[in-house]
């Protein structure tokens, strides 16, 4: 997440990787900027998942990240009773996802946030117009974070210190297990139930 002289980007769509790239060779092609990591998976992902393109959605990737799921349009959406917004990265936005669905299912309304780099979006905050204050909404400011990502947990985790709001970070922070990818998800805590637990706990559910 953090070398210097280089942005870490790590899409979940081909779509972003494509325009990711593509600033990518600008900066090159006019010797400026710095260089570009990226951090990709063979997982499969339903492309379905995309928003609409349009240059909102291309400066949100190129800025760090974008709003997926908007739950404040649901009926009985309320931020402090009943709201989480959980932050995903690269691959697991498909798990965080499926986690908003179950949720929606227990009364819990969770928006989905697709980070499409942790770097650009911490980096952003030292600037006046931050690009994460602008993602969340002011309706928001006392919605939980759930953060996850199949990275070190700790990419994620000043999100919830930058908006001022509990955070639970989920992630990989030790190594050695091998074995299907869903079960090492499950092993790790970082799958869609994890996620929903996670969101519930940190609505008060002492039954999670």
């Amino acid at each position: 997440m953090a070398l210097p002289g280089i942005a870490y980007y790590e899409p979940a769509l081909g779509r972003e990787v494509e325009w990711i790239l593509l600033a990518g060779l600008r900066q090159i092609a006019q010797r400026e900027g710095e260089s570009l990591y990226l951090r990709l998976s063979t997982r499969p992902l339903d492309q379905r998942l995309a928003p609409a393109p349009s240059p909102d959605y291309r400066a949100d990737v190129l800025r760090g990240g974008y709003r997926l799921v908007d739950a404040r349009r649901e009926p009985g959406w309320d931020a402090e009773d009943n709201a989480v917004s959980i932050f995903a990265t690269g691959v697991m936005v498909a798990d965080a996802v499926a986690a908003a669905r179950r949720l929606r299912e227990q009364g819990v309304f969770a928006s989905v946030f697709a980070v499409t780099s942790p770097d650009r979006l911490y980096r952003g905050l030292r600037e006046a117009d931050s690009h994460l204050l602008r993602l969340v909404g002011a309706d928001e400011e006392n919605v939980p974070v759930v953060s996850v990502l199949d990275g070190h947990s700790h990419a994620l985790a000043f999100i919830g210190s930058a908006l001022g709001v509990p955070q639970m970070a989920l992630g990989v922070d030790d190594f050695g297990q091998s074995g299907a990818r869903q079960d090492l998800y499950r092993h790790y805590g970082i799958d869609a139930t994890a996620i929903a637990r996670a969101a519930r706990r940190l609505l008060g559910d002492a039954s999670t």
